[in-house]
């Protein structure tokens, strides 16, 4: 009789062992690289001021189009078939410069407008991706669900030309959070296309904003605010094309 409970215990966890390793055998211990091109665009209404004559506030809207950039990614397997992911998911720096002039075939020109900006932003996201339906190798699509925090900064800087107008800068750090729909294609036993369309949440940022007129007192030159913004209007397609290691 022992040897018969010996036995049975050695054939269940024969029988657990397989069923383990059939249900995560698509996903478990692969690592994979990934290039997404990504297809965004966005909008943003902010309260800058406050109009005394007319009694209404002064508000600033402002809208944005990306058209196909392109951000890397690496993403590793647990144990229980799920990806751990982190992306590279922007680095822009923009610097323009613009002056007006009079007569600018003479010697001597007169500027009457001008002005040098400069633009930097880096963020990152990472991403816990849930998969929903862990299958045996061989199946073509697979859905899965990932939850993801990107974290950004970005710094901002204007520069007139002429100097009766001021310096001016704004610096901004914070974290968006999203959900992220999925769906991987598989092409091949090493190749796989990705399309999520990540749905955000949240948005938590510090704002520094400054103002260099000699007119104010040093410490109204800047103002720091705390924003929180649920749902914002940031709206992003990605296609990836994935390699599995």
């Amino acid at each position: 009789m022992r040897y018969l409970k010996s036995a049975s215990l050695v054939i269940s966890g024969l029988i657990f062992s397989n069923f383990y390793s059939t249900t995560f055998a698509q996903e478990t211990n692969q690592n994979q690289l990934k290039l997404y091109s990504n297809f965004g665009w966005s909008s943003e209404t902010r309260t800058v001021g406050f109009d005394t004559t007319t009694n209404t506030p002064i508000v600033t809207t402002s809208k944005s189009n990306d058209l196909g950039y392109f951000t890397p990614a690496f993403a590793f397997a647990t144990a229980k078939g799920n990806y751990h992911e982190i992306e590279f998911s922007k680095l822009q720096i923009n610097k323009t410069s613009e002056v007006t002039l009079i007569d600018p075939n003479n010697q001597f020109p007169t500027v009457i407008e001008g002005e040098r900006k400069t633009n930097f932003l880096i963020a990152f996201r990472y991403e816990y991706n849930l998969v929903l339906f862990k299958q045996k190798e061989g199946k073509k699509i697979t859905p899965s669900l990932g939850f993801a925090a990107r974290p950004f900064y970005s710094n901002s800087s204007f520069q007139p030309v002429l100097a009766n107008q001021f310096s001016s800068g704004e610096t901004a750090a914070g974290i968006l959070l999203s959900i992220v729909p999925r769906l991987n294609y598989n092409i091949g036993e090493k190749w796989f296309l990705d399309l999520d369309i990540p749905l955000n949440l949240a948005q938590l940022s510090i704002k520094n904003s400054r103002l260099d007129n000699p007119a104010l007192p040093v410490n109204q030159r800047s103002v720091t605010t705390l924003d929180a913004n649920l749902f914002p209007s940031q709206y992003l397609i990605r296609f990836g094309l994935g390699l599995k290691l």
